[in-house]
């Protein structure tokens, strides 16, 4: 028997109210499908960190050094964007006989960003319009593939190679294949690769391992201001999930019970409902291996608890949003019969988008009892009723929108 059969051995057909519901629930697949396909695809900050080895393009190989390592990014908070900073100390090259050079770290005037270091400093090419006058950035745009724009803060001086002040870059990572012309050269780009383009005399070219991610250091002056209220006008939030290492209990169909990360839960487990019991898996709204996500982390007796921002969890006082929690809040675990105290709560960042809802609404995470919600659980049973009640129903709808999805998007 199907997970979906399972969940729905008990429930009678659905009536005019429920195809509605189904017909409304349709209509929504069909947008988020047309998102999907219209969505720019993202290189994201952890895939800045890595070794870039130089593309040979002609004539520059005695100024362009032969590798480029990156081993962090930290990521500043502007004027409600994030910036990326990569410090010219934190980037090294190779230098005879078999060691590396740490690129020089230029004095520059004083930056909020950088400080007197001399730095790369990116964007994200949403917040930046693009300038198609460069046959690469206009391919990367039609392609609808997401870039950084660099400039050096301050002049680059890698062993031989040197650029000025303000010279400009690109970072992308493409999920397809895309040729460009850059400077008198036609070069192509691959997917599984992440690339460097610096607009410098001679320009230079590198390209690294897509699939290698770094360190990103958020500093404390990074995250923007946190919305306290629950007010649904509030600015909009990155969906409210957890990272990919949270962890819950499942039992499996032989009754025994294991702990794994979040990234392993799929549609039909049974979960530890936080209260005692088991609850299946609904769905899994969100599943991005490598994403970075924001976290707030709330530290209760032993356990280590993170998760977005607005993501809801039980309280002594209630439910609240997890920037709500305050240092001597009560949390619950071992099935709410143990009251736990809060004793820290900070910001952290972590790798992976994983957001699970489940028939009760509420899981084990990572010892602490949680909702599977941004919102008032109450609230958010009442827009699923239409899963709830009938998820046979709403599970071939999903089915059927994953099989169209498939045939007309990939």
């Amino acid at each position: 028997m199907t997970a979906c059969a399972a969940l729905s051995a008990h429930h009678r057909r659905p009536g005019r109210a429920m195809r509605q519901s189904v017909l409304f629930v349709s209509l929504l697949l069909l947008t988020q499908a047309r998102r999907l396909h219209t969505t720019v695809r993202d290189m994201v900050e952890l895939q800045i960190p890595g070794t870039y080895t130089r593309v040979s393009l002609g004539g520059q190989a005695s100024a362009c050094s032969a590798s480029i390592s990156v081993s962090q990014v930290e990521v500043h908070w502007s004027n409600s964007q994030q910036i990326f900073v990569v410090p010219h100390s934190l980037q090294r090259v190779p230098a005879s006989p078999n060691g590396t050079l740490t690129c020089l770290d230029m004095p520059v005037t004083s930056n909020p960003l950088t400080k007197e270091s001399s730095a790369t400093i990116l964007r994200r090419s949403r917040d930046v319009p693009p300038d198609r006058r460069f046959s690469l950035i206009d391919r990367l745009t039609v392609a609808r593939e997401a870039y950084f724009v660099g400039y050096e803060h301050g002049g680059r001086v890698c062993n031989n190679y040197r650029a000025p002040d303000g010279t400009a870059s690109i970072w992308t990572a493409p999920s397809q294949r895309i040729g460009a012309q850059f400077y008198d050269r036609m070069v192509s780009i691959e997917p599984g690769e992440k690339y460097i383009f610096f607009f410098s005399s001679p320009p230079c070219m590198y390209v690294g391992n897509a699939s290698v991610i770094g360190k990103v250091v958020v500093l404390p002056t990074a995250a923007p201001p946190v919305n306290e209220t629950m007010d649904p006008s509030a600015e909009p939030r990155p969906p409210d999930c957890f990272p990919g290492t949270a962890r819950t209990e499942i039992r499996a169909k032989d009754g025994s019970l294991r702990k794994i990360e979040m990234a392993q839960v799929s549609v039909g487990d049974m979960v530890a409902d936080g209260t005692g019991g088991w609850t299946r898996v609904l769905a899994q709204t969100h599943a991005d291996a490598l994403v970075p996500i924001q976290l707030v982390s709330i530290r209760a007796g032993n356990n280590t608890l993170q998760l977005s921002r607005g993501h809801v969890v039980v309280t002594k006082r209630g439910e609240v949003r997890a920037s709500e929690v305050r240092v001597g809040d009560v949390m619950y675990g071992d099935g709410k019969r143990r009251e736990i105290v809060v004793r820290r709560k900070a910001s952290s960042m972590g790798t992976g988008r994983y957001a699970p809802v489940t028939e009760s609404g509420t899981m084990t995470v990572d010892g602490l009892l949680v909702t599977t919600y941004a919102i008032e659980t109450n609230t958010a049973h009442a827009l699923l009723a239409p899963l709830r009640a009938a998820p046979s129903v709403m599970c071939r709808v999903v089915q059927v929108m994953c099989e169209l999805g498939r045939s007309v998007l990939w």
